[in-house]
């Protein structure tokens, strides 16, 4: 059995799409940089270990609608949930979120190690899924580093007191390193710069983590740019910035957006590569 992959995707109000976007990989199988050539350190002869995300739920900010005067987050993370679980009509057999960490090798003694970032094709239903690395997929490479401790965390003065709260990272746990990623949502696309995974490892062999933390950030530039469809009831047509408050913005770099963060679980998954 092969464990492997996930895949990130971050549904704004009734909105259910995939998330992707990153470096692309080859159809073997092997995490890339986007050159074609096999990350670095990456252990081809392990069989890798991959977690398809089975929670997401977004923490902060929360989106508003009707001139910011009514928390659709509720909307949001409900519609997160059914992305990850089911397959909406019309039904093609895949679920419709799908995301994978995958580890080559799993070492939780170890200090890091090469992780990708995967969007695979995951069958449904639920219960049985497989999921598929195609030649199409995407894979980010990135570096898990393993700590004791806290593992990520919100940054200073960027969330705000909503419940549930934005909590650490708890050890043993993994988080990786920096990268930029576009989230494919359809018709949106939500861009997170410097974005970073982290979460606890549940045992020294885990088959499952939990008390994740997906951390990005948006620009309000791109926030500016970034329409939701006119499909969506209420705020269809409208920026992805009219529904995040000014309360909620932050700088990073001096430059105006919000923080995005995102609490998600994982478990491993069976995973197989397109021929």
């Amino acid at each position: 059995m092969i464990h492997r992959p996930l895949c990130i995707a971050l549904p704004l109000l009734l909105s259910l799409a995939t998330a992707c976007g990153g470096d692309s990989g080859d159809n073997g199988g092997n995490p890339t940089d986007g050159g074609g050539e096999a990350t670095p350190d990456a252990d081809l002869n392990v069989e890798p270990t991959a977690f398809r995300i089975t929670k997401l739920a977004l923490l902060d900010p929360h989106p508003f609608a009707i001139n910011q005067s009514f928390d659709v987050v509720g909307v949001v993370n409900d519609s997160i949930t059914a992305a990850v679980d089911g397959d909406a009509p019309p039904e093609d057999g895949v679920l419709d979120l799908n995301l994978a960490l995958v580890f080559r090798p799993l070492d939780t003694t170890a200090a890091s190690a090469p992780m990708a970032i995967t969007f695979p094709t995951c069958s449904a239903p639920l219960a049985s899924t497989v999921c598929m690395e195609e030649a199409t997929t995407t894979v980010i490479n990135s570096v898990a580093t393993n700590q004791a401790s806290d593992c990520l965390d919100a940054l200073p003065g960027t969330v705000a007191p909503y419940d549930p709260p934005v909590v650490a990272v708890p050890g043993p746990c993994f988080v990786s390193s920096a990268v930029d990623v576009t989230v494919n949502l359809g018709t949106v696309t939500l861009p997170l710069k410097g974005a970073q995974v982290a979460a606890t490892f549940d045992g020294a062999e885990p088959t499952t983590l939990s008390t994740g933390l997906l951390r990005g950030f948006v620009t309000k530039t791109d926030a500016d740019a970034i329409l939701i469809p006119d499909t969506v009831a209420l705020v269809g047509g409208e920026p992805l910035s009219t529904l995040l408050t000014d309360a909620d913005m932050d700088v990073e770099a001096g430059t105006d957006g919000w923080w995005f963060y995102i609490s998600l679980e994982a478990a491993t998954v069976d995973y197989t590569f397109a021929e």
